[in-house]
Formats: C-alpha cells, sequence, structure tokens
C-alpha cells in the first residue's frame, strides 16, 4: 500500500496571557484542522511544514518547539494508500495576525483558544493532537 506523507504545524500564541491556537477550514471539504500538506522529495518534515503553513496561513518566523512531534496514520478514502501526517509544535510571537496565504484551498483561518478550538475540530485524531499539545505546553510551563 502506498503512503503519501504531510507535515504541519500545531501554532499557538500567547495573547494576553490567554494561549490560542490557529485552525484553518479546507475549502475543498470544509473540515477544520490544522496546516498542512505534502513534504517534497528531499524536504525534511520541519521545512514542509513551515512552508505549507506559509502558503496556507501567511505565517513565517515561527518557533519550533523541541520535544514534540505527533504522527497520525489514517487510510485515504477512495485510493489504495494510506496518509502519514506528521506534526509539530510551533509558537507564533504574541500579535500574530494570519494572512491569505497563496495556497486557495483554504476557506478560512481563525484563532481560537483551547475549549473553542477542540469544539471546531473537526476529527477526533486532530482534537488528541491538540489534546497532547495543550499538555505538552502545560508541562513546559
Amino acid at each position: 500500500m502506498k503512503t503519501e506523507r504531510s507535515a504541519g504545524l500545531i501554532i499557538f500564541r500567547e495573547t494576553g496571557g490567554r494561549r490560542e491556537y490557529l485552525l484553518v477550514r479546507s475549502g475543498r471539504h470544509g473540515a477544520w484542522g490544522f496546516p498542512k500538506g505534502h513534504v517534497e522529495p528531499g524536504e525534511t518534515d520541519e521545512a514542509a511544514a513551515r512552508r505549507e503553513t506559509a502558503e496556507e496561513a501567511g505565517l513565517s518566523g515561527l518557533d519550533v518547539l523541541p520535544g514534540f512531534g505527533r504522527t497520525l496514520r489514517y487510510p485515504l478514502p477512495g485510493k489504495d494508500a494510506v496518509k502519514e501526517a506528521v506534526y509539530l509544535l510551533a509558537r507564533a510571537p504574541e500579535g500574530s495576525a494570519p494572512g491569505r496565504g497563496v495556497d486557495d484551498e483554504i476557506a478560512e483561518l481563525r484563532w481560537a483558544g483551547y475549549r473553542q478550538a477542540l469544539g471546531l475540530l473537526t476529527f477526533a485524531n486532530t482534537r488528541g493532537l491538540l489534546e497532547e499539545a495543550e499538555a505538552f505546553l502545560n508541562e513546559a510551563r
């Protein structure tokens, strides 16, 4: 079975003592998630995640935190393939505002607090990622 590899970032910012996460809504299927996309040949997961975030959300200059990396594996509907999506955790500077990237696959971008983000995320596996990221950040304090 073929494996398609993607990489993305779980991006957070601290604003006024409140942590918020950046969510993107797909223009293709309407699902809420995190910025991610295909890893190009010769590209590292981190480089791909940074490139995809710049393309989808117009954000760059993010601080990728060491010690957090999670991989989701799931079948791709209608294909004889499995998606392997690697997610890293990144801090955006306080007051960061996503812009429109060059990627027209994103319908909407939104900063959301932890509870609101949990309610918006479409899939259980991405909600699990957010829970793990929040726990990781709380332990690091």
